[in-house]
């Protein structure tokens, strides 16, 4: 997998087999991949958690028409990045208010496994295939949004966020992002280019 894959730091879901690889990565602490695998488990339960036989999930198939709208309209990354926050914003926040502070060596890889999962699904129904750099791209914008988004409803405190994203910033300069948290400097530089852009659908408006 491209990007902050769990695989990244060892971490898999409940339901993976025991059987893998050693990591390249630090290996994760036994609490930390119990975190891991009740954020993964909570996140598919959201997605799939209202199934109905013949109909599929309600959730999911919102979730699909997301990232065709904005294919549609050529922004499948937004599309994508929406997608990821829609499931991970509820699911962190859940976890707080039950007592549980998701850390973000936890939320960055559990972020992952849910985009490239909605990913697949995408592109199995036909929708879009996600390239590599489509999905970094789409997990920088959504780590952004999410720690916005949380942030904002104190679901994450302040200073430890900015502490986590001068450690990010701190690592890219240092050339050392890409050991933690692979795949998305790249995917940064991108995204920054592709905001001081002006879009072409825009006109003249600031």
């Amino acid at each position: 997998m491209a990007g902050l894959s769990p695989e990244s730091r060892g971490m898999k879901p409940t339901a993976a087999v025991e059987e893998q690889a050693a990591p390249e990565g630090e290996a994760p602490t036994p609490e930390e991949q119990a975190m891991y695998d009740q954020v993964v488990n909570n996140a598919y339960e959201l997605i799939d958690g209202d199934t109905e036989e013949g109909k599929g999930s309600a959730r999911l198939n919102q979730l699909m028409a997301r990232i065709k709208k904005a294919v549609d309209v050529k922004d499948q990354v937004e599309g994508l990045s929406a997608a990821v926050v829609n499931v991970m914003v509820p699911v962190i926040t859940s976890a707080k208010q039950n007592g549980m502070d998701i850390p973000l060596d936890v939320m960055l890889p559990a972020g992952q496994e849910v985009l490239e999962r909605l990913a697949e699904d995408a592109e199995k129904l036909g929708i879009h295939k996600f390239t590599p750099e489509e999905r970094e791209a789409a997990m920088y914008r959504a780590t952004d949004t999410a720690r916005e988004m949380l942030q904002k409803a104190g679901v994450i405190d302040q200073e430890a966020a900015k502490m986590d994203l001068s450690r990010i910033q701190q690592a890219e300069q240092s050339g050392q992002l890409e050991q933690m948290l692979p795949g998305i400097s790249k995917a940064s530089q991108r995204f920054e280019k592709s905001e001081t852009e002006e879009p072409d659908e825009e006109g003249e408006d600031e």
